[in-house]
């Protein structure tokens, strides 16, 4: 697979931005490469995309101890070995946000006047206070 490396723009604020659209092109596809990582266009794409992408990416790494990651249908869902003591367990959704950010960059897909543009933080920490601010406050 061909992956591109992305021209970004930086504003004040450390946001980076891809604004060449064959470049939004290639995130929305999951070819292009942004702060060293493949671009995970999370919000603003097809959410099958995304799954997709990342199950692919779990089909294809391995976990902490080496061992390629397996499906388990009695724990229904992805497995991993422990380090420690050679048992399977379930890879927990905290477990599994680690993985996908040391995979994956975080990006959102944004309409602006100009066309289609990406924009992500410039860290993975930055990127989980800005998804952590934006959500919406729970109703009475």
């Amino acid at each position: 697979m061909i992956e591109i490396a992305a021209t970004v723009n930086e504003n004040k604020f450390g946001i980076l931005s891809v604004t060449n659209s064959e470049q939004v092109k290639a995130g929305l596809d999951g070819i292009l490469i942004v702060n060293g990582k493949r671009a995970l266009v999370t919000r603003g794409s097809s959410p099958m995309a995304v799954v997709g992408q990342v199950f692919t990416r779990f089909a294809q790494e391995c976990d902490q101890t080496g061992e390629p990651f397996a499906f388990s249908r009695e724990r229904r869902g992805s497995v991993e070995r422990d380090p420690v003591f050679h048992s399977i367990f379930k890879v927990t959704p905290v477990r599994m946000r680690e993985y996908v950010l040391s995979w994956f960059q975080p990006c959102e897909l944004v309409q602006a006047t100009n066309g289609p543009m990406m924009s992500t933080a410039v860290t993975s920490a930055q990127a989980l206070v800005l998804t952590a601010a934006r959500r919406p406050e729970p109703r009475d």
